[in-house]
């Protein structure tokens, strides 16, 4: 037997269809335009709570700036779930006063609306003149 699908087939019956997906996905943003003084073991810059329980695609970006960079220091930006880190990223910061954008992303589970779940930027080599700009933690449901 061969079976066939027209396009109607492929069509959804309804249009509330689509606004149910689009008000699930909406993004919920964060976004930090203070200074923030950032250590080597890592200060939160901004979070989110009151999240619904699901998968999250989450975007976190720290605008990291240094006052005395070398060779060896790392900007990081984290993105934790209730303090307990799930997804990092680093930049490499090599000349003086050089900042530099790092993005982490990636996916994140929130059991119940209590999480938190938060922005962490950190460096490496102890490097305490590390400044966060502006910071954004971005998270859209994806179920």
């Amino acid at each position: 037997e061969i079976y066939t699908l027209s396009l109607h087939d492929a069509l959804p019956i309804s249009i509330s269809n689509y606004s149910y997906i689009a008000s699930e996905a909406t993004p919920r943003v964060n976004v930090n335009t203070n200074a923030v003084n950032i250590t080597s073991a890592g200060v939160t810059v901004c979070s989110l709570t009151g999240l619904t329980a699901g998968q999250y695609f989450v975007i976190g970006n720290i605008s990291h700036g240094h006052g005395n960079a070398n060779n060896s220091d790392y900007a990081r930006t984290k993105i934790a779930v209730n303090g307990t880190e799930k997804i990092m990223a680093e930049g490499y910061l090599n000349t003086y006063w050089n900042s530099t954008n790092v993005t982490a992303m990636g996916t994140v589970t929130i059991n119940s609306t209590s999480d938190t779940l938060t922005l962490i930027g950190s460096t490496a080599n102890n490097n305490t003149d590390t400044t966060a700009g502006t910071s954004a933690l971005v998270a859209i449901r994806m179920s």
